[in-house]
């Protein structure tokens, strides 16, 4: 059995390394079973179905069961049946290729000649298998599947080996959403004013020289506790020079403190343009926001790079009129709305990590008066 341990270590060495993207993947394979020489039987060929599930949440193993079926050929009267229950792992993630290695034990089923029966001693039994291979994704939801499979099996008091090589299509199948960070509540520290013996106030703001971190504030304008202008809306423009003092978080604004571009906040899960309920919250929020000011709103859809480009470039509209329609019911009127869809063509983060994806899969708003 040289020659097979050769053949797996070779599929083991060629294997890149990648990451699971969804809960069940159904395999269609197809390829060659090699025989050791005692058992009687010749290469056959093989063909088969895997069901992998990926769903368990830090799991280092994923259930898989696999049915292979080696019909009779070369003028024999020989089958062979398999059914394995496997743990896969998966191992290191990149954007296009997932390796994987396979451990577990099954059944097989061998109807055969009787002469070869009785010389071999052939006989259903259980049988044990390690595997290896890697899928090289072909599209959204498609993969190119290859992979080696060693099985020794118990028969009669003595071990029979075989290796099969595989090779077919991966479909996938309920993404895996992408873990959200969680949001830190920030903390904010009591200001405590300490009594001074000598009081000087150059700017007459209210806080003392000592204390004063803006000393020159225009007189009359009010003040927070350290002696700088009041920023109630925080988006860096003081409130006495800021035309439009109740812009919503997130607006990029210009020098009069008014909203030029906004991250809606708006994230979708992947292959998806479903809005979710907390992300329409905060669009219902940007619509109270047009209907105080005299905006019109470009909608700007984005994806990630997972898919084609083309496909991409339609989502990514289709995430764009998904906001606009929410606007529209929101009671903005849909001549100040305009939605279109840029694909992945303008990332904010890294499409290598699962977390950098789901941030390029977004909607942003770009105002003009």
């Amino acid at each position: 059995m040289r020659k097979l341990s050769l053949l797996l270590s070779s599929a083991l060495l060629t294997t890149s390394l990648c990451a699971t993207q969804y809960d069940y993947e159904v395999s269609v394979m197809g390829g060659v079973t090699e025989h050791e020489d005692v058992t009687g039987l010749d290469s056959k060929g093989v063909y088969g179905a895997e069901l992998q599930y990926n769903g368990f949440e830090n799991s280092f193993f994923s259930p898989e069961l696999a049915y292979y079926y080696s019909p009779r050929s070369g003028g024999g009267d020989t089958t062979v049946q398999r059914i394995f229950l496997n743990g896969v792992h998966n191992f290191h993630e990149s954007d296009k290729v997932t390796a994987f290695a396979k451990l577990g034990a099954g059944y097989e089923i061998v109807e055969l000649d009787r002469l070869v029966n009785i010389e071999n001693g052939n006989r259903d039994s259980v049988i044990f298998d390690a595997g290896a291979g890697f899928k090289v994704a072909l599209a959204e939801h498609v993969a190119l599947k290859l992979e080696a499979i060693y099985a020794n099996k118990l028969n009669k008091g003595t071990i029979d080996q075989s290796i099969t090589f595989l090779a077919g299509l991966n479909f996938g199948f309920v993404p895996q959403a992408a873990p959200v960070a969680p949001i830190a509540a920030a903390v904010v520290a009591p200001v405590v004013k300490k009594p001074l013996v000598i009081i000087s106030d150059d700017d007459g703001d209210g806080v003392p020289n000592g204390q004063d971190k803006c000393p020159n504030t225009p007189k009359g304008v009010s003040v927070d506790a350290s002696g700088c202008p009041l920023d109630s809306d925080g988006d860096g423009v003081a409130d006495f020079k800021d035309d439009c003092p109740n812009t919503p978080k997130g607006f990029a604004v210009d020098t009069k403190g008014c909203a030029e571009k906004m991250d809606l906040l708006v994230n979708f899960a992947f292959d998806s343009a479903k809005v979710t309920n907390g992300a329409a919250s905060r669009i219902s929020t940007f619509a109270k926001y047009l209907k105080r000011n005299p905006y019109k709103a470009t909608i700007v859809g984005h994806t990630d790079n997972i898919g084609t480009p083309a496909y991409n470039l339609n989502l990514s509209k289709r995430r764009s009129e998904a906001v606009k329609t929410l606007l529209i019911e929101d009671g903005i009127s849909a001549d100040r709305l305009i939605a279109v869809g840029k694909g992945e063509s303008t990332p904010v983060a890294s499409n290598k990590t699962k977390e950098g994806r789901a941030q390029n899969r977004r909607v942003e708003a770009i105002l003009q008066k």
